[in-house]
């Protein structure tokens, strides 16, 4: 029988909660434009959940934004240098006909089981270093994911056509521009301006964003910010249930 633990408790914020229901997600904006404080409150809405319901495959060339998050039992795989995300996508792959063939067996139109984020901290890098492999995988992973609940999640700070090519922006349903440097930034990420006249996180010591999903734009200003406290807080919480209960599932109980 699985342990049912009770999930953390805190505020879980409703924009990033309908972030994390979608099927891919991209974000992008200019440096210091408030990503890293979107992809954190994504990320940690995500660890209201048990390690049975959400699961994470990080990208992170830099080393920096994701590291915290490799020790949260909710980390299947956690990639730093280029050749390692390579593989990661390469198991992202096998993992997608894992749960394909399992649907066969079960005569399933839907997967039954956890939702798997692939965080992909900055798109630019992996793109300039490993464009010509990493280009199938992302095309592949964009158009099938989505029925085995496999979902992406996508941050540069380079939204340009050669980091982010027809191919690949086609499968993102759902994109968040922040402030970006120019009008034709902004096209690049939701094919439309505006996101070039947000206000400057840096001066205005708030982040804000245009967040597209399907047919509709909307701006949102003062984004909330989850803090390290706050992350460390949810990672220590489901370390400690891992510690105590590491041979059993850990499973999110109804009404906790």
């Amino acid at each position: 029988m699985p342990y049912y633990y009770r999930c953390p408790k805190g505020p879980v914020y409703k924009l990033y909660n309908e972030m994390l229901n979608q099927t891919h997600l991209l974000l992008a904006g200019a440096t210091g434009s408030g990503k890293s404080t979107v992809l954190n409150a994504i990320i940690c809405t995500a660890l209201h959940y048990a390690p049975g319901e959400k699961q994470f495959i990080f990208l992170d060339r830099k080393g920096i934004e994701l590291e915290a998050y490799q020790h949260a039992p909710h980390c299947i795989k956690y990639a730093e240098t280029p050749a390692d995300m390579i593989q990661a996508l390469n198991s992202v792959i096998d993992i997608m006909e894992q749960r394909r063939q399992e649907m066969k067996r079960q005569h399933a139109k839907t997967y039954q089981g956890s939702d798997i984020y692939v965080i992909i901290d900055e798109l630019a890098d992996i793109m300039t270093t490993q464009k010509k492999a990493a280009t199938p995988l992302l095309q592949e992973i964009g158009i099938l994911a989505r029925f085995v609940k496999i979902h992406m999640i996508a941050c540069t700070r380079s939204p340009l056509r050669t980091i982010i090519p027809t191919e690949i922006k086609c499968n993102f349903p759902a994109r968040v521009a922040l402030k970006t440097a120019t009008a034709q930034d902004s096209r690049n990420i939701i094919d439309m301006r505006g996101a070039e006249a947000l206000p400057d996180p840096m001066t205005d010591h708030t982040a804000s964003c245009l967040y597209r999903h399907g047919t509709t734009t909307t701006l949102y200003n003062d984004l909330p910010m989850i803090d390290d406290a706050e992350r460390d807080r949810l990672i220590n919480h489901w370390r400690t249930a891992q510690r105590h209960f590491c041979n059993t599932p850990i499973r999110h109980k109804a009404g906790a």
